[in-house]
């Protein structure tokens, strides 16, 4: 297990991922925008799971933009085997402040949702 995948472990075991009851899944601290860079980062929490991945988007012809890319989904399967129509995602930039963008829509799609 890698040290990011504890972090986020032993954060949700210990209820740093949760603050003020159930409005918040996910808290940005216990997110590392370094190891996003070099791995996807799954996670889940009250039956909704979620992925942090870098993509590359073809902005013009001949560029590429990196993005941050978020995915959630309902439990009870990973990623590959979920039904892409109940998959959703958005992209944000790959920054800190994209990085906090992400969670907050994480939260927000949580609470909206109801997973």
């Amino acid at each position: 297990m890698t040290g990011q995948a504890r972090t986020v472990g032993k954060a949700w075991a210990t209820g740093q991922m949760r603050k003020g009851g159930d409005d918040i899944v996910l808290d940005e601290k216990t997110i590392s925008l370094n190891y996003i860079k070099k791995l996807e980062l799954p996670g889940s929490d009250s039956g909704i799971r979620f992925m942090f991945r870098k993509e590359e988007r073809s902005k013009e012809a001949d560029q590429k933009e990196t993005v941050l890319c978020c995915y959630i989904w309902p439990e009870p399967y990973g990623f590959a085997a979920t039904d892409p129509a109940r998959i959703s995602s958005r992209d944000f930039p790959l920054t800190e402040e994209g990085k906090k963008e992400a969670v907050d829509w994480i939260n927000e799609q949580h609470c909206k949702n109801g997973f």
